[in-house]
């Protein structure tokens, strides 16, 4: 189950309903969003908490004794987890991008461990409990600055774990004194998925190292990115995918700055790039059924359309653009927002021949020389109000 407002939402269901819930989604939640404790069901095995950023610490519940799997991803006030010492099944612990996360002394690792992994962590100072975890087999620390370990000799698991260690600057003398490797390699930065099932991958494993995404031939309608914990990706192409039809965007895109959508035959709609606050260049190119473009970021500076003979309306009027080009879209007739492109320094449209931009003026402060228009026979009459050349 995946659900936002926790509290309401159990509420609705009543707990005696979900008593053989197994996992649980919980995102953007406020803390006063949680449920009380009684309406966790024991049966729960695993919890993942993404984009709480008001949430400062996880309530102390006492009805996860079951839980094997606690992933926390962006809660950017996450303090503290005074309850994981009660969570006495829990196997595997991932916590990355919680910068305000640095975990009291008084508040412990439980002790049957297996798999734990913390990235972008700038405050931990230390992980209490650490020499009482005999059954970890894996230990995975990136980009902890100010993160302290115990002397090797007091950690149990040290002959049998797996370690990554990276970007941890304190923890470069621990490992030399103790003739451990410090792994400070790069990351591989750019992921290609082409199916639901290397993206569940992608979510379980290394997701917080990428920073460019091609979603290649991708055998699903409906991309679910919701779901996705992409605050570090600046690079998003979607290329070739014919069975998708929909992509739905969310303000999680923190950092995306391009984004390439090609030769999707039966995509229909994108929504929400409004939220995508970060976006400054846009490329959308051969797909041929798009119908519908809700929402342009205000950022955006480069926007390219091209091949998209369905489109029928573009609306820019949010966006403060540099470039835009528009070719071949067959069926577009409206173009808004063209005269409030105060930055807008090249123009090009080309084979929209039902195109008619009457009521629209060129920006002030763009160079008709810079204006290139073709193949639109609509605006043959605008271009020569505007004192622009017509191809």
């Amino acid at each position: 189950m995946t659900i936002r407002y926790a509290r309401g939402i159990i509420s609705r269901y009543g707990s005696e309903n979900l008593i053989s819930l197994k996992t649980l989604h919980i995102y953007q939640s406020n803390e006063s969003d949680f449920p009380k404790d009684e309406w966790i069901p024991c049966s729960l095995h695993t919890l993942h908490l993404y984009s709480c950023q008001s949430l400062i610490f996880f309530p102390p519940y006492k009805n996860l004794s079951a839980l094997k799997l606690l992933k926390i991803w962006h809660c950017t006030a996450l303090t503290c987890l005074p309850g994981l010492v009660m969570m006495e099944s829990l196997e595997k612990l991932v916590i990355i991008d919680c910068p305000q996360f640095s975990q009291s002394p008084d508040h412990s690792l439980p002790y049957k461990l297996q798999f734990l992994h913390i990235s972008n962590c700038p405050s931990l100072l230390c992980l209490p409990g650490l020499e009482q975890l005999f059954s970890l087999t894996k230990l995975k620390l990136f980009d902890c600055f100010e993160l302290v370990l115990p002397p090797p000799e007091q950690l149990p698991f040290m002959l049998h774990v797996q370690l990554e260690l990276s970007n941890c600057l304190k923890l470069i003398d621990w490992c030399q004194r103790c003739n451990i490797p410090y792994n400070n390699k790069e990351f591989p930065k750019d992921l290609f998925v082409h199916c639901g099932e290397q993206i569940k991958l992608w979510l379980e494993e290394a997701y917080s190292f990428f920073e460019n995404i091609c979603v290649l031939n991708y055998n699903g309608a409906i991309l679910q990115i919701e779901k996705w914990p992409a605050f570090r990706i600046v690079g998003f192409y979607i290329c070739s995918s014919i069975h998708l039809k929909c992509i739905r965007w969310n303000e999680t895109f923190n950092r995306l700055k391009q984004m390439r959508v090609w030769d999707c035959s039966h995509l229909e709609e994108l929504v929400g790039l409004h939220k995508i606050i970060t976006l400054q260049d846009m490329d959308i190119s051969n797909c041929p059924n798009l119908v519908l473009i809700i929402g342009f970021p205000e950022n955006l500076q480069y926007l390219a359309i091209d091949r998209c003979y369905k489109l029928e309306t573009l609306d820019i009027n949010e966006t403060n653009l540099s470039s835009l080009e528009i070719s071949s879209c067959s069926d577009l007739k409206f173009l808004r927002g063209l005269r409030k492109q105060a930055s807008l320094h090249f123009l090009k449209i080309s084979k929209c021949p039902q195109l008619c931009l009457d009521d629209e003026l060129l920006p002030d402060m763009l160079n008709p020389n810079n204006v290139e228009i073709s193949a639109c026979p609509q605006l043959q009459q605008w271009c020569q109000n505007q004192d622009v050349a017509y191809i």
